[in-house]
């Protein structure tokens, strides 16, 4: 099983509120961290990190990154893990059970939030992906 990491927040500078549906950013929430954990490898790590942000339009947001130490994603599907029913081979050899409607849906999820997503392949010296989660904040 991997190991989540975890840090205790040290002032009420970590708290931010998002407007939304809260059961909707839950699920969205999960499912990525989720999909992270299928995808690490026993005695790997995820990692959750959640920053103050200010998005294009100036606008204060908070950015969630979900980092694993799975296998990444090639450069030409980063895009498209995003997409209703698209499961990449990697993830049909794990006997995951989904139909590759998990990321479509937080996709859907945090575009409704007026926020966006996106992912990348680690970039440092670890293999992984990291799902990037901007979301407007009051």
């Amino acid at each position: 099983m991997a190991t989540a990491c975890s840090s205790a927040l040290d002032s009420l500078e970590g708290f931010w509120t998002v407007q939304g549906n809260a059961e909707q950013l839950y699920s969205a929430l999960e499912n990525v961290i989720r999909n992270a954990f299928m995808h690490t490898a026993a005695g790997s790590t995820v990692i959750a990190e959640i920053k103050a942000i200010q998005m294009d339009n100036k606008a204060s947001a908070v950015q969630i990154n979900i980092t694993d130490e799975g296998g990444g994603v090639a450069e030409k599907d980063l895009e498209r893990i995003f997409h209703p029913f698209v499961r990449l081979d990697t993830a049909r050899h794990r006997d995951t059970g989904g139909y590759g409607l998990g990321l479509a849906i937080v996709h859907a999820v945090v575009m409704a939030h007026k926020g966006y997503i996106n992912a990348h392949n680690r970039r440092d010296d670890v293999q992984g992906l990291v799902v990037e989660i901007v979301l407007p904040t009051k």
